[in-house]
């Protein structure tokens, strides 16, 4: 052999991973970074039902009371399941820095995308041979959706413009971290340390998301190839051992809350079965099974078949099983990636046809998206600039009203309230602090139920310790609207959030 010759070949390999490596930080810039900035601006414009209202009432509650806060929803000294260590962080530099909750989570949205960046990287870096496939990767994951669906939990585009950032988010983020990770401590036991670590982060922060995650490493564990039982054993052990430590976490024991899921009655939600969402998970992604074949891919479709196995157990009625439909597109969509990689690099197709076709294709799916693509894009930026600025109001509606004090309010009222800091009787939904949600929402339902006499209202609402009233006038039936009105002794009304008072101040 030349030495020359090999040199010069291995100067090329090492070039064109540089070039690789500039060109997915090029894209990771300007795909996440774009999706960053939306995120981040004008958070108080957000629709009513959007997740960022209890995540803004969690951090306000720990940047008043880091060490013993109270419940940010409901009159109670009882725990949070969002006190995890993202938003404890959060709040410790906001009271050192003399920051608010939004500067928070505005900080938390770049965070977010910058831990999903870094998780597309390390594990297609660990997983596929090559170095394009942090590229391909991150294109697929985000944009490769038969239609954009919006829901928390989902990676596609139109998702992480509003929830970037969304502990779930962050999830999604870590667990490809932590997938890259159990490939690497597998090879080298040293990263089983940072592995423990990882998942002890990850389970305390967020135990769906989690859950989520370590099914994935555990099938890594049992079929990534050419390891010795030792080594699955250790690495094993070390996730537990991170599983173990994430009971320590100081403001609840995440066990605890994922056998005590809360006492609600949170129906409805996404139509994860229905065709749309399935369309969107399966077309193109689908196509990711060919790669499925592979030996080394044999993790990835475990995964699949597990994730699978779980969502279809939701068509018994378990709602939460809905949730895996977005990890099943994340794993098909990686095998989608396999497929495109091997046919770039598949020396039995000539190379012109291949690009050609590939080319073809890349600017047809790139027309077929854009319109849609766009629209989700200019639809989030009129949200954040146009919106009814619910937070505003909200306090606007509350200030006289004592801090002790709850207010009954709607669903579609209720998160801008408790995101101003006020307390209220229950909200719609799960949160597995409050032991008797159940019960809440029922007086809550009670208190805007219009057969009510004025007395019967006024003794449900003495037993919470409220004297007040909100609904978002949209979704309140409007004989329900005039029997609150007729009963209450003040009624004041800003946008289309109105506030009954059935006592004097």
């Amino acid at each position: 052999m030349n030495p020359n010759l090999d040199k010069t070949s291995g100067d090329g390999v090492r070039q064109a991973a540089v070039f690789a490596t500039l060109a997915y930080l090029a894209v990771a810039f300007v795909v996440l970074g774009s999706i960053a900035v939306i995120a981040s601006m004008n958070m108080q414009l957000e629709p009513p039902n959007t997740d960022i209202w209890q995540h803004a009432a969690s951090v306000r509650a720990l940047i008043v009371d880091l060490g013993n806060p109270s419940n940010p929803f409901v009159l109670s000294d009882e725990s949070s399941r969002h006190f995890q260590p993202l938003w404890v962080m959060g709040a410790a530099v906001a009271q050192f820095f003399g920051l608010t909750e939004w500067h928070i989570l505005r900080i938390a949205a770049y965070l977010s995308m910058l831990s999903l960046g870094l998780g597309v990287f390390l594990f297609a870096k660990a997983y596929f041979a090559s170095p394009w496939a942090p590229v391909v990767l991150l294109l697929v994951i985000v944009f490769g959706w038969g239609l954009q669906p919006a829901h928390t939990g989902h990676h596609s585009f139109r998702t992480l413009l509003y929830t970037a950032p969304y502990p779930a988010t962050f999830l999604i983020g870590f667990s490809l971290i932590s997938w890259a990770m159990t490939i690497r401590a597998l090879a080298n036991l040293r990263y089983a340390i940072l592995l423990s670590g990882l998942v002890a982060f990850m389970f305390a922060t967020h135990q769906l998301g989690a859950l989520i995650g370590l099914i994935g490493v555990g099938c890594f564990v049992l079929l990534w190839p050419d390891v010795s039982f030792r080594s699955r054993f250790i690495v094993s052990l070390a996730v537990i051992v991170g599983l173990g430590v994430s009971a320590m976490w100081p403001y609840h024991n995440p066990f605890a809350l994922v056998l005590r899921p809360g006492n609600s009655s949170w129906e409805g939600g996404a139509r994860f079965y229905g065709y749309i969402h399935l369309f969107a998970a399966f077309v193109p992604a689908a196509i990711g099974i060919l790669h499925f074949r592979e030996a080394s891919a044999r993790p990835v479709a475990l995964t699949f078949l597990a994730y699978g196995s779980i969502f279809l157990i939701g068509l018994t009625g378990l709602q939460i099983a809905g949730r895996f439909l977005a990890p099943i597109a994340l794993v098909l969509q990686i095998g989608l990636t396999g497929v495109i990689l091997g046919l770039l690099q598949n020396q039995n197709i000539d190379s012109s046809r291949r690009k050609l076709v590939l080319g073809f294709a890349g600017v047809a799916i790139l027309f077929s998206y854009m319109h849609p693509l766009v629209n989700a894009y200019v639809d989030e930026l009129d949200v954040r600039t146009t919106g009814v600025k619910l937070y505003d109001i909200a306090q606007e509606l509350t200030a006289d009203i004592p801090a002790r004090e709850a207010v009954a309010a709607s669903p579609y009222a209720v998160w801008p309230i408790v995101a101003s800091g006020q307390r209220v009787v229950s909200i719609p939904w799960p949160e597995p602090g409050i032991r008797d949600l159940a019960e809440r929402q029922q007086a809550t339902a009670s208190l805007f139920d219009a057969d009510l006499t004025r007395e019967e209202r006024l003794e449900i609402a003495r037993h919470y310790n409220t004297r007040t009233l909100m609904a978002d006038i949209r979704f309140l039936p409007s004989a329900t609207v005039e029997k609150l009105r007729m009963q209450a002794v003040h009624v004041e009304q800003i946008s289309y959030i109105i506030r009954f008072d059935l006592v004097s101040r």
